[in-house]
């Protein structure tokens, strides 16, 4: 990802003379919610129907210009650019807001 990246034509002149890192990548990643898997097996089955969706989401994060993405995207180049790690409980830490129960 990160060659593809450094090759984007619309990168300033500062991306430039400064370009961003697989370490500066990996520093804050996205989170997405998904159904509950009891499984990594469920997992790998969610994202091989997922995995494309995901991905265009990812790329359009970092470039709007169709055009500009790598060809031939794939399952298996999903795979060797991003890291899925499944966490079975997320909290919510906004305590400013008061919890809405649904009956």
């Amino acid at each position: 990802m990160v060659k593809w990246l450094h090759g984007l034509p619309d990168r300033s002149e500062t991306e430039k003379r400064s370009p961003i890192t697989l370490e500066e990548l990996n520093t804050d990643n996205a989170a997405y919610l998904t159904p509950e898997f009891e499984s990594d097996e469920e997992l790998a089955e969610y994202l091989d129907a997922a995995w494309k969706p995901l991905f265009e989401e990812i790329l359009e994060g970092w470039s709007t210009h169709e055009p500009w993405w790598p060809k031939g995207r794939s399952r298996k180049m999903f795979d060797a650019w991003f890291e899925v790690t499944m966490h079975s409980v997320v909290y919510d830490t906004n305590f400013n807001d008061e919890l809405e129960h649904l009956d």
